[in-house]
């Protein structure tokens, strides 16, 4: 599994050698792996400041290294405070393929920019616009609408995607009211 992820906050701080190893050296899933943080075993990861860190804000994504320098990424019911070094942030468009992982299987990490990491992000909205246009195929031929729940809006109002290619915003022509979206009416 590759995770493409930013260097993080005190990726800098690690020895050039923990560096090299965190890019180049694939990771084992151990078993205390769980929806709080997966942990991993490999190389081992040697942060060159040996003081303290403050506790700081941690997301989802977020890959800190313990004293026993293996790494941690932190999920969706990690802690919101954190006082390990970190050393990269997983993309949000990967961190899905984090929690698929089972013990045993193995992950590396890719360095990724912030040019690539949005472009994902742009992929990934762009594969989400494929299905709703999807779904309005289905709701013409089988005559009722299947929306994506983040597109829904009070009243009637139009639903719109971009077109990838021109940047442009396009209404959708059939504007479907809460009353008749399978979705919101729940």
């Amino acid at each position: 599994i590759v995770l493409r992820a930013l260097p993080s906050t005190e990726h800098d701080s690690f020895a050039p050698e923990a560096r090299t190893a965190f890019w180049s050296t694939p990771y084992t899933v151990t078993a205390q792996s769980n929806r709080q943080g997966y942990r991993f075993e490999g190389a081992t990861l040697d942060y060159a400041p040996k003081a303290e860190l403050r506790s700081h804000v941690i997301v989802p994504g977020i890959v800190q290294v313990p004293g026993g320098g293996q790494p941690i990424i932190q999920l969706a019911d990690s802690a919101t405070m954190g006082g390990y070094p970190k050393i990269a942030a997983v993309i949000e468009q990967d961190i899905w393929r984090v929690a698929q992982a089972r013990p045993g299987e193995t992950v590396r990490f890719e360095h990724a920019d912030l040019a690539t990491a949005t472009k994902a992000g742009v992929d990934d909205e762009a594969f989400f616009i494929g299905v709703e246009f999807a779904g309005d195929i289905f709701s013409d031929y089988f005559g009722f609408h299947i929306c994506l729940a983040r597109y829904c809006i009070p009243d009637k109002a139009s639903l719109i995607a971009k077109n990838t290619k021109t940047s442009k915003i396009i209404p959708r022509p059939n504007p479907v009211s809460l009353a008749t979206c399978l979705e919101c009416s729940l």
